[in-house]
Protein backbone atom coordinates (compact mmCIF):
# COMPACT_ATOMS: atom_id res chain seq x y z
CA UNK A 1 0.00 0.00 0.00
CA UNK A 2 3.14 2.46 0.42
CA UNK A 3 3.74 2.89 -3.81
CA UNK A 4 2.48 4.66 -5.71
CA UNK A 5 2.61 2.67 -9.00
CA UNK A 6 4.51 0.49 -10.75
CA UNK A 7 6.91 0.99 -14.00
CA UNK A 8 7.85 -1.96 -16.24
CA UNK A 9 9.67 -2.27 -19.61
CA UNK A 10 8.08 -4.51 -22.22
CA UNK A 11 9.62 -5.30 -25.57
CA UNK A 12 7.66 -7.02 -28.32
CA UNK A 13 10.89 -7.12 -30.38
CA UNK A 14 11.43 -8.26 -33.90
CA UNK A 15 9.96 -11.26 -35.48
CA UNK A 16 7.26 -10.85 -32.31
CA UNK A 17 4.08 -9.08 -32.97
CA UNK A 18 3.09 -6.88 -29.98
CA UNK A 19 0.21 -9.16 -29.20
CA UNK A 20 2.56 -12.15 -27.81
CA UNK A 21 1.44 -13.64 -24.84
CA UNK A 22 5.09 -13.14 -23.29
CA UNK A 23 5.15 -9.75 -23.37
CA UNK A 24 2.13 -9.09 -20.41
CA UNK A 25 3.55 -11.37 -18.47
CA UNK A 26 5.08 -8.52 -16.43
CA UNK A 27 2.16 -6.41 -16.65
CA UNK A 28 0.35 -8.97 -15.39
CA UNK A 29 3.05 -9.60 -12.48
CA UNK A 30 3.35 -5.85 -12.07
CA UNK A 31 -0.86 -5.56 -11.20
CA UNK A 32 0.28 -8.08 -8.99
CA UNK A 33 2.39 -6.74 -6.27
CA UNK A 34 1.85 -4.73 -3.78
CA UNK A 35 -1.58 -3.28 -4.45
CA UNK A 36 -3.35 -4.15 -7.23
CA UNK A 37 -5.30 -0.65 -7.63
CA UNK A 38 -2.23 1.07 -7.99
CA UNK A 39 -1.48 2.34 -12.23
CA UNK A 40 0.88 0.29 -14.21
CA UNK A 41 3.62 2.46 -16.35
CA UNK A 42 5.05 0.91 -18.90
CA UNK A 43 8.02 3.31 -18.78
CA UNK A 44 10.07 1.84 -22.50
CA UNK A 45 8.32 -0.06 -25.40
CA UNK A 46 9.32 0.15 -28.58
CA UNK A 47 10.69 -1.53 -31.72
CA UNK A 48 14.43 -1.11 -32.95
CA UNK A 49 15.07 -1.48 -36.71
CA UNK A 50 18.26 -3.54 -37.35
CA UNK A 51 17.61 -5.62 -40.29
CA UNK A 52 19.19 -8.78 -40.26
CA UNK A 53 16.97 -9.29 -37.06
CA UNK A 54 13.63 -9.66 -38.70
CA UNK A 55 12.07 -11.61 -41.27
CA UNK A 56 11.67 -10.87 -43.97
CA UNK A 57 13.94 -8.11 -43.56
CA UNK A 58 11.69 -4.87 -43.88
CA UNK A 59 12.41 -3.65 -40.48
CA UNK A 60 10.65 -0.11 -41.33
CA UNK A 61 7.79 -0.93 -43.06
CA UNK A 62 6.81 -3.94 -40.56
CA UNK A 63 7.65 -1.77 -37.54
CA UNK A 64 4.69 0.89 -39.17
CA UNK A 65 2.25 -2.08 -38.72
CA UNK A 66 3.02 -2.99 -35.46
CA UNK A 67 3.54 0.06 -33.42
CA UNK A 68 -0.08 1.58 -33.24
CA UNK A 69 -0.80 -2.11 -32.58
CA UNK A 70 1.49 -2.23 -29.54
CA UNK A 71 -0.31 1.44 -28.48
CA UNK A 72 -3.62 -0.09 -28.18
CA UNK A 73 -3.11 -3.65 -27.31
CA UNK A 74 -0.30 -2.23 -23.98
CA UNK A 75 -3.56 0.39 -23.41
CA UNK A 76 -6.24 -2.56 -23.31
CA UNK A 77 -4.23 -4.75 -20.79
CA UNK A 78 -4.58 -1.27 -18.06
CA UNK A 79 -2.00 0.32 -19.13
CA UNK A 80 -1.91 3.80 -17.09
CA UNK A 81 0.49 5.71 -19.64
CA UNK A 82 3.08 3.94 -22.09
CA UNK A 83 6.70 5.44 -22.83
CA UNK A 84 8.41 4.99 -26.55
CA UNK A 85 12.21 4.05 -26.67
CA UNK A 86 13.64 6.19 -27.76
CA UNK A 87 12.34 9.01 -30.34
CA UNK A 88 15.75 10.26 -31.79
CA UNK A 89 17.88 7.97 -34.07
CA UNK A 90 21.61 8.40 -33.96
CA UNK A 91 22.31 6.58 -36.95
CA UNK A 92 24.72 8.31 -39.53
CA UNK A 93 23.43 8.98 -43.24
CA UNK A 94 19.85 8.08 -44.21
CA UNK A 95 19.49 4.60 -43.50
CA UNK A 96 17.89 3.09 -40.09
CA UNK A 97 19.85 0.22 -40.16
CA UNK A 98 23.31 -0.11 -38.08
CA UNK A 99 26.68 -2.12 -39.25
CA UNK A 100 26.63 -5.27 -37.02
CA UNK A 101 24.46 -6.41 -34.67
CA UNK A 102 24.16 -3.60 -32.42
CA UNK A 103 20.35 -2.44 -32.01
CA UNK A 104 20.16 0.15 -29.51
CA UNK A 105 20.86 3.25 -32.22
CA UNK A 106 17.89 1.63 -34.28
CA UNK A 107 15.18 2.39 -32.03
CA UNK A 108 14.51 5.81 -32.73
CA UNK A 109 12.05 7.16 -35.51
CA UNK A 110 13.28 11.04 -35.99
CA UNK A 111 17.03 12.12 -37.37
CA UNK A 112 17.27 15.76 -36.69
CA UNK A 113 20.26 15.57 -39.14
CA UNK A 114 18.26 14.41 -42.52
CA UNK A 115 14.87 15.72 -41.18
CA UNK A 116 13.81 12.19 -41.78
CA UNK A 117 10.53 10.98 -40.12
CA UNK A 118 10.04 7.30 -39.91
CA UNK A 119 6.74 6.27 -41.14
CA UNK A 120 5.34 4.50 -37.79
CA UNK A 121 6.19 7.64 -35.91
CA UNK A 122 3.59 9.25 -38.38
CA UNK A 123 0.88 6.39 -38.13
CA UNK A 124 1.24 6.74 -34.24
CA UNK A 125 0.56 10.45 -34.77
CA UNK A 126 -2.10 9.68 -36.61
CA UNK A 127 -3.75 7.18 -34.03
CA UNK A 128 -3.75 9.72 -31.12
CA UNK A 129 -4.99 12.29 -33.12
CA UNK A 130 -8.25 10.46 -34.00
CA UNK A 131 -8.82 8.76 -30.74
CA UNK A 132 -8.06 12.42 -28.98
CA UNK A 133 -10.74 13.26 -26.44
CA UNK A 134 -8.87 16.18 -24.14
CA UNK A 135 -10.96 17.08 -20.71
CA UNK A 136 -11.55 15.51 -17.35
CA UNK A 137 -12.33 12.11 -17.26
CA UNK A 138 -16.04 10.47 -16.96
CA UNK A 139 -17.37 6.96 -17.05
CA UNK A 140 -17.68 5.47 -20.58
CA UNK A 141 -20.97 3.56 -21.64
CA UNK A 142 -20.81 -0.42 -22.92
CA UNK A 143 -21.85 -1.06 -26.58
CA UNK A 144 -22.89 -4.66 -27.02
CA UNK A 145 -21.08 -5.69 -30.31
CA UNK A 146 -19.80 -8.77 -32.34
CA UNK A 147 -17.30 -10.23 -34.14
CA UNK A 148 -18.35 -12.83 -36.34
CA UNK A 149 -16.69 -14.29 -39.57
CA UNK A 150 -13.16 -15.20 -40.20
CA UNK A 151 -12.29 -14.25 -36.73
CA UNK A 152 -8.59 -16.19 -35.74
CA UNK A 153 -6.03 -14.15 -34.65
CA UNK A 154 -8.76 -11.04 -34.83
CA UNK A 155 -8.03 -8.27 -32.16
CA UNK A 156 -10.14 -5.11 -31.23
CA UNK A 157 -10.07 -2.39 -28.69
CA UNK A 158 -13.10 -0.45 -27.91
CA UNK A 159 -12.97 3.29 -26.62
CA UNK A 160 -15.38 5.66 -26.05
CA UNK A 161 -15.02 9.92 -26.32
CA UNK A 162 -17.20 11.97 -23.95
CA UNK A 163 -19.23 12.94 -26.68
CA UNK A 164 -20.75 9.58 -26.32
CA UNK A 165 -19.27 8.37 -29.52
CA UNK A 166 -17.38 4.53 -29.61
CA UNK A 167 -14.10 3.80 -31.41
CA UNK A 168 -13.69 0.68 -32.30
CA UNK A 169 -9.73 -0.02 -33.23
CA UNK A 170 -9.44 -4.10 -34.89
CA UNK A 171 -6.85 -5.69 -36.73
CA UNK A 172 -5.17 -8.87 -37.64
CA UNK A 173 -3.03 -9.74 -34.90
CA UNK A 174 0.09 -11.49 -36.47
CA UNK A 175 3.57 -10.93 -37.77
CA UNK A 176 2.88 -11.20 -41.57
CA UNK A 177 0.13 -8.83 -42.82
CA UNK A 178 -2.77 -11.22 -43.40
CA UNK A 179 -6.59 -10.23 -44.15
CA UNK A 180 -9.71 -12.00 -42.60
CA UNK A 181 -13.06 -10.99 -44.10
CA UNK A 182 -15.62 -10.12 -40.93
CA UNK A 183 -18.62 -8.49 -39.97
CA UNK A 184 -19.35 -6.43 -36.81
CA UNK A 185 -22.71 -6.64 -35.60
CA UNK A 186 -24.44 -3.63 -33.77
CA UNK A 187 -26.92 -2.28 -31.59
CA UNK A 188 -30.06 -0.89 -33.56
CA UNK A 189 -29.06 2.27 -31.37
CA UNK A 190 -25.65 3.00 -33.52
CA UNK A 191 -27.02 4.10 -36.84
CA UNK A 192 -24.23 5.96 -38.28
CA UNK A 193 -20.46 4.71 -38.73
CA UNK A 194 -16.96 6.10 -39.84
CA UNK A 195 -13.74 4.47 -40.26
CA UNK A 196 -10.03 6.00 -40.61
CA UNK A 197 -6.84 4.01 -41.12
CA UNK A 198 -4.19 5.57 -38.96
CA UNK A 199 -1.30 3.87 -41.07
CA UNK A 200 -2.77 6.35 -44.42
CA UNK A 201 -3.43 9.47 -42.65
CA UNK A 202 -6.15 11.33 -40.29
CA UNK A 203 -9.25 11.10 -42.53
CA UNK A 204 -12.25 9.62 -41.20
CA UNK A 205 -14.27 7.83 -44.50
CA UNK A 206 -18.40 7.10 -44.72
CA UNK A 207 -18.44 3.27 -43.46
CA UNK A 208 -22.12 1.97 -44.41
CA UNK A 209 -24.41 -0.29 -42.11
CA UNK A 210 -26.49 -2.36 -42.91
CA UNK A 211 -28.98 -4.74 -41.07
CA UNK A 212 -27.31 -3.80 -37.64
CA UNK A 213 -23.93 -4.22 -39.15
CA UNK A 214 -20.48 -3.32 -40.65
CA UNK A 215 -19.26 -6.35 -43.25
CA UNK A 216 -15.47 -4.92 -44.10
CA UNK A 217 -11.89 -6.86 -44.17
CA UNK A 218 -9.02 -6.02 -41.66
CA UNK A 219 -5.22 -6.65 -41.81
CA UNK A 220 -2.03 -6.15 -39.83
CA UNK A 221 -2.92 -2.74 -40.13
CA UNK A 222 -4.60 -0.96 -37.54
CA UNK A 223 -8.31 0.37 -38.76
CA UNK A 224 -10.42 2.36 -36.44
CA UNK A 225 -14.98 2.55 -37.08
CA UNK A 226 -16.47 5.47 -35.79
CA UNK A 227 -19.71 4.35 -33.92
CA UNK A 228 -22.63 6.41 -32.72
Amino acid sequence: QWIDGHEVHTYPTARQPPERTQAYDIVTAAFSVGNPTKPVLIGEMGYHTLQNTWDPADAVATKDRLMPRAYLYHWDHGASGIVNYVMHSSLAGTTWDAPGTDIEPCFGWLKSSTGQVQKAYTSVKNLFALLADPGPPFAPDTLSFSVTGSTTNVQYTLMQKSSGRFYLSIWVALYADTSRVISITLPATITQARKARPNTNQNWATQAIASNAIATTVDGYVTIFELW
